[in-house]
């Protein structure tokens, strides 16, 4: 594939931008971790998981020319604090979500890698792992892309 401008067509290249965003903001952000995917166990927290999700391809063909429009839909599990207080867990679980969220909305397009990307949905709960209930909130990201097939 040919890529239009720095747009880029990859999945993984997306995530891989948004991992290292959370990894430069971990300390502003008051995170112990950042990871690559969900996790089984959560060493400790807080920490955020950038979770791959789908890449759908569009097919437009205009005037001879096989251009691919891009939808990624990916997800950012943010794992605040294993359960002690509900009411103190679940205030600084939504607090940290919308500290992470702005830090993903501080760059719409990825340092030009998609042509626009937001957090489409912040999903507030909690999850189990490794046995214990931990505050959590799944972050819906979209972005879209642009890609040129040779012909």
């Amino acid at each position: 594939m040919t890529q239009v401008g720095t747009l880029s067509g990859s999945l993984v290249e997306i995530c891989d931008f948004l991992f290292d965003k959370m990894i430069d903001n971990k300390a502003n952000l008051g995170l112990a971790d950042v990871y690559f995917g969900d996790q089984d166990r959560l060493p400790t927290t807080p920490v955020v998981c950038v979770e791959p999700g789908t890449k759908r391809n569009i097919l437009r063909q205009a005037a001879g020319a096989r251009m691919l429009d891009i939808v990624y839909d990916l997800t950012i599990l943010v794992y605040h604090s294993f359960i002690t207080s509900p009411q103190e867990n679940r205030r600084g679980a939504d607090q940290l979500a919308e500290a992470v969220e702005a830090v993903v909305h501080s760059d719409r397009q990825l340092g030009g890698r998609v042509i626009h990307g937001y957090c489409s949905e912040v999903q507030s709960g909690y999850t189990t792992k490794s046995g214990s209930l931990v505050r959590a909130n799944k972050i819906s990201y979209t972005a879209t892309s642009q890609f040129l097939l040779p012909s």
